[in-house]
């Protein structure tokens, strides 16, 4: 297949496919792509498609009864490249990093990842900081933790986490306490962030 998107697949009967990704780019199936043909179509795990990275396999299976492919076995292949961003829920803008460093796997539903992002001027973070940018949108109502690492915060934290679908299912909310005995729910906001703040963390969420 060339290009990056895969659309559907002509069918027949009993009809099993193999799709490898080689070279250098990975490929991503669209869910029942609307310029494919309905008995072309594959069904995707997500509405947002699958992305199957270089190494990567996956099978499909023809369901003659209700004319589409369907997702058999999948082999998610290499990691794939995202560019995580310290920002606010109110607006980003002017930030410049030392490093951004993000990688992921979507397993169906999964998906998986880590990311290493450093400020070398902040910017304008407006209401609450944010990691923004992942890859692939939460599913909605289902939340994920993410225990961060951080360095050069401009205020003292005890600890520091980030929130998929606190306040957005395509970023994680920044929160923690700033002593003690303190519930980690407080909101942290721009004027915590210093101009080399630095974040880290992995994560696991299901998508939409």
């Amino acid at each position: 297949f060339s290009g990056f998107t895969i659309g559907g697949v002509a069918p027949a009967a009993g009809d099993m496919v193999l799709i490898a990704v080689v070279g250098a780019s990975s490929k991503k199936m669209t869910d029942q792509d609307a310029g494919s043909t309905a008995a072309n179509q594959i069904v995707c795990p997500t509405t947002q498609g699958q992305i199957v990275g270089v190494g990567g396999r996956m099978l499909l299976v023809y369901d003659g009864t209700l004319s589409r492919w369907y997702e058999s076995c999948l082999d998610a292949g290499a990691a794939l490249s995202w560019t995580p961003v310290i920002g606010g829920s109110g607006g980003t803008s002017g930030q410049t990093y030392s490093g951004q460093t993000g990688f992921y796997r979507q397993h169906g539903v999964h998906v998986a990842g880590e990311f290493l992002v450093s400020l070398s001027n902040k910017g304008t973070i407006t209401t609450n900081a944010q990691i923004q940018g992942f890859p692939i949108t939460a599913k909605s109502g289902a939340y994920c933790s993410l225990a961060l690492t951080w360095g050069a915060m401009a205020t003292n934290w005890v600890n520091v986490m980030g929130l998929i679908g606190l306040q957005s299912y395509s970023a994680a909310n920044l929160v923690g306490a700033a002593a003690a005995g303190i519930a980690n729910q407080t909101n942290i906001t721009t004027a915590d962030i210093g101009n080399n703040t630095a974040f880290a963390a992995s994560f696991n969420y299901l998508a939409a």
